[in-house]
Formats: C-alpha cells, sequence, structure tokens
C-alpha cells in the first residue's frame, strides 16, 4: 500500500488533468474542422436537398417560360414550356432515386424522361409511367443559387429547349452541354 502512495504521490494528478483536458479540447476541435470541412465538401459538390422544397417549378433561363405538359398527361406526353397558367400540368416534385433523382409531375406517377433512352442530340423530353429506368434519372448540378443544368443520366447530356427559343409549347430536348441560357433552369418552391 505505501509503494501505491508513494507511486500516486509522484504523479501530479492536477496535471494529469490538465493534459487530459488539454487533448479533449484539441480533440474537439479536431472533430469540428473535421465537421465544417465535410459541409464545405457537400456544398462545393453541389448536394441539393429537394425534399425540404416540396413541389416546384422549373422556369428556362433562355426563356422565362415554364417546364410544362400538355393537360392530358398520359405515356409519351411531350414536355414543353408555356407561360404560367397556375395549372398542376407546371408543378413538379424531384425525389431522390439512388445517385439521381426522379423529376415528376405533382400528385401523378408520371417522370420526366427521355424518349426511347435515346443518345442523340434532339431526342425529345417526355412524360412515363415511373419506373426507375436510367432515362427516368436525372443528375442535376447547382451552378448558382436556385440555377441548375438538368442532366439525364443515361446520355448526361443537358435537358434544353430546342435553340434557347423563347416561343411558346417549344419541346423540351436533350443536347450536348453548351452553357447557354436554354439549358439553365431555375427551380424554386411552388409553394409560393
Amino acid at each position: 500500500m505505501k509503494k501505491i502512495k508513494e507511486i500516486f504521490g509522484k504523479l501530479n494528478l492536477k496535471r494529469t488533468l490538465l493534459d487530459l483536458l488539454s487533448i479533449a479540447v484539441v480533440l474537439g476541435i479536431l472533430f469540428a474542422l473535421i465537421g465544417l470541412q465535410k459541409w464545405a465538401q457537400n456544398v462545393g459538390n453541389n448536394e441539393i436537398d429537394f425534399g425540404k422544397m416540396g413541389p416546384v417549378r422549373i422556369i428556362n433561363m433562355g426563356s422565362g417560360k415554364y417546364l410544362s405538359a400538355s393537360q392530358s398527361i398520359t405515356n409519351g406526353t411531350s414536355v414543353n414550356q408555356f407561360s404560367t397558367d397556375e395549372l398542376h400540368n407546371q408543378v413538379w416534385q424531384i425525389e431522390q432515386q439512388g445517385e439521381g433523382w426522379e423529376i415528376k409531375i405533382v400528385n401523378t406517377n408520371m417522370c420526366l424522361e427521355i424518349n426511347e433512352a435515346s443518345q442523340a442530340d434532339g431526342a425529345r423530353a417526355q412524360l412515363w409511367d415511373c419506373v426507375g429506368a436510367p432515362q427516368q434519372i436525372w443528375n442535376i448540378e447547382r451552378l448558382d443559387k436556385g440555377v441548375y443544368e438538368l442532366h439525364p443520366s443515361q446520355s448526361n447530356k443537358c435537358l434544353e429547349i430546342g435553340d434557347s427559343s423563347s416561343n411558346e409549347g417549344v419541346a423540351a430536348q436533350q443536347w450536348s452541354c453548351a452553357e447557354v441560357m436554354g439549358q439553365r433552369w431555375e427551380i424554386f418552391s411552388a409553394l409560393y
């Protein structure tokens, strides 16, 4: 017992506690910095949480018109641009699907897709029953606050309005990405 007291006497308990406290502070700062780095990487990687946005409207930056479906929504319905008419055919829900996103007309099970999973420039965008097919999965790249490029995962081209037209009813299609306004989309909550 005397030997144990001598050992503890030689140990400076206060010093040991201060050392442990210093180590805990350094570890706390290190974990905080790691968390900050992960947050910064997520912002840099354009991670998006559309689930928090709820229903959205998607507007072409080149024309200022809404991505729209026709009034009768069936398999093969083309997707075009129109001025706002406040109908549900211009309100979309963007939902996580694996590594990408499904873009569907709100209150339906109809997904935005590229016709026949085409790889070709000019292949038209259309609606089809959501089945998780590659042509229905989109990679959404954030370019700026609220501004995105929409890439069909089967081709990784860009969704655009043909010829960056501002005319009513022009079809949405895929085309090789070219950094033009007809390939830029504003996505914002439809709830306000």
